[in-house]
C-alpha cells in the first residue's frame, strides 16, 4: 500500500460517515412531517381530555369556593344575630318591624340586608330602630344606615 493510498482511505471514511449523516438528515426530513401529524393524531384525544377535565376543575373550584363563602357568610351572620347580653330577651317585637319586613327576628342577618335595598327611609328608621333595640347586629346596622345616608343626601 503506498502513501497516498493510505491517505486516500481515511478520507473516504470522512466521506463515507458525511454522506451517512446526510442521508440520515434527508430521511429524517422526508420522514418528519408525517411522524408529527401522526403524533398529534395521537395526542388530540388526550389534549381535549385534559382540557375537559381542566375545565371541570376549574368549574368545580369555583362552585366549592362560593359555597364556602357562603358558609362562611352564614357562620358571622349567626355570630351576630346572637343576642347581647344587656338585650332583654323578654322584648317583645314591635309591631311596625313586622309590617315592614314579615317574620324579621327569624331572619339571618344576610336575609335582612339583601332586603333593606326594597325599603324606604322610615322603613328604614323602623328596621334601624328595632335592630338597635334588640340584636344590634353590625351589618344589619350598617347597611341600613348606609342605604339611609345615600335616600337622604342622593
Amino acid at each position: 500500500m503506498t502513501a497516498s493510498e493510505s491517505r486516500s482511505k481515511p478520507r473516504d471514511g470522512v466521506e463515507g460517515l458525511v454522506e451517512a449523516f446526510t442521508g440520515l438528515a434527508a430521511a429524517v426530513i422526508q420522514v418528519l412531517p408525517s411522524l408529527a401529524e401522526e403524533t398529534r393524531h395521537k395526542l388530540e384525544p388526550h389534549l381535549a381530555q385534559a382540557k375537559m377535565l381542566g375545565e371541570l376543575s376549574v368549574t368545580y373550584g369555583s362552585y366549592e369556593l362560593r359555597r364556602k363563602a357562603k358558609e362562611l357568610i352564614d357562620a358571622l351572620a349567626s355570630t351576630e344575630s346572637a343576642p347581647d347580653a344587656t338585650v332583654s330577651e323578654t322584648e317583645p317585637p314591635s309591631p311596625n318591624i313586622e309590617a315592614v319586613l314579615p317574620g324579621y327576628d327569624d331572619l339571618t342577618a344576610a336575609d335582612i340586608v339583601m332586603k333593606l335595598g326594597t325599603l324606604t327611609v322610615d322603613e328604614l328608621d323602623i328596621v334601624l330602630e328595632h335592630e338597635e333595640a334588640t340584636r344590634a347586629r353590625t351589618t344589619v346596622l350598617h347597611r341600613a344606615r348606609q342605604l339611609r345616608k345615600a335616600a337622604t343626601t342622593g
